[in-house]
């Protein structure tokens, strides 16, 4: 039996809610980064295996109950005003702050 500990960017443990913010090359953005590179300087693990490591995380948690929200590096520099809406739209917090 593996055991694991995972930390989340935000959690919501009332409304069951996370939202991760994955760096592009910590996490391998796909957008960036090919199956076979190795993007990350904290690991020697190739893209594929880092998205395989996360999809075991990410399906843990949603088998937990709860909803999941990914924000890319790459989408929150391009666009910040529509990754924070869409966070606020997620957590249904309520209207739009830009």
């Amino acid at each position: 039996m593996h055991k694991h500990i995972y930390a989340f960017d935000f959690t919501d443990l009332t409304n069951k809610k996370i939202i991760e913010f994955q760096g592009d090359a910590y996490h391998a953005n796909p957008k960036l980064f090919k199956e076979d590179e190795k993007p990350s300087p904290f690991n020697d693990l190739t893209s594929k295996e880092i998205w395989e490591n996360d999809k075991i995380k990410y399906n843990f948690t949603i088998n937990k109950g709860f909803d999941v929200l990914l924000i890319w590096e790459y989408d929150y520099k391009h666009n910040k005003e529509e990754v924070i809406n869409e966070c606020l739209s997620f957590l249904n917090y309520g209207e739009k702050i830009y």
